[in-house]
């Protein structure tokens, strides 16, 4: 069994040892709006900044809490705020983190993580932009096919599909995802190494 965790990553979450925030719904302290969730201090807040400020919501020894979902996250206005994808794996007690930004280097490659979709015959494909054609609209990319669809509902046939080498490709944004109406599109996220030969996969969360 997984459980997915969305997560904030504060300004002070290195200086705690922390992943960040977790993106939460506390019905006891918030109702169903999301707080913020820190284990370190092992309290809420009912915002960013609240936490920033030390104003902590103590934690009774019978609170329930889940962690907020996509649906949640975007509709209360939190798009924006998603810095990791935390995925925990109940039996083995592992955890495993893709950070939507983090630009690193491995291999001489760079990471960079996109939200996936797939088509009705299981193809897989990312939500991306295009910046080539100078405009603010998502395209649906295979890397595997190197080839681009303008319509989720044409993702994955060969008779609209074109062409467009992925080391141009970017991640669509949640906002951007949420605003155009394709966020019951998402099933996970991945994570590619920008290589030469284009995008290579290196990890996957699915949702």
């Amino acid at each position: 069994m997984e459980k997915v965790y969305f997560i904030h990553q504060d300004s002070n979450h290195l200086e705690r040892r922390s992943d960040g925030l977790n993106l939460v719904i506390a019905p006891k302290i918030s109702a169903n709006d999301i707080c913020f969730y820190c284990n370190e201090y092992d309290s809420f807040a009912l915002s960013i900044s609240d936490f920033e400020k030390n104003k902590f919501v103590p934690v009774p020894k019978s609170m329930n809490s889940h962690a907020a979902n996509l649906q949640e996250i975007c509709h209360q206005g939190f798009s924006g705020a998603v810095d990791l994808i935390a995925s925990y794996n109940v039996e083995s007690n592992n955890y495993k983190y893709i950070n939507l930004f983090l630009k690193g280097s491995l291999g001489g490659s760079e990471k960079i993580a996109f939200f996936s979709l797939k088509s009705n015959d299981n193809q897989a494909g990312v939500f991306c932009k295009l910046p080539d054609f100078f405009d603010e609209k998502i395209y649906f990319y295979s890397p595997p096919e190197g080839c681009f669809w303008h319509r989720p509902e044409e993702f994955g046939l060969k008779s609209k599909a074109a062409k467009y080498k992925s080391n141009n490709v970017s991640p669509a944004s949640l906002l951007d995802i949420y605003e155009a109406g394709y966020l019951d599109l998402i099933v996970g996220v991945k994570q590619f190494l920008l290589a030469r030969e284009g995008l290579v996969e290196s990890d996957s969360i699915c949702f």
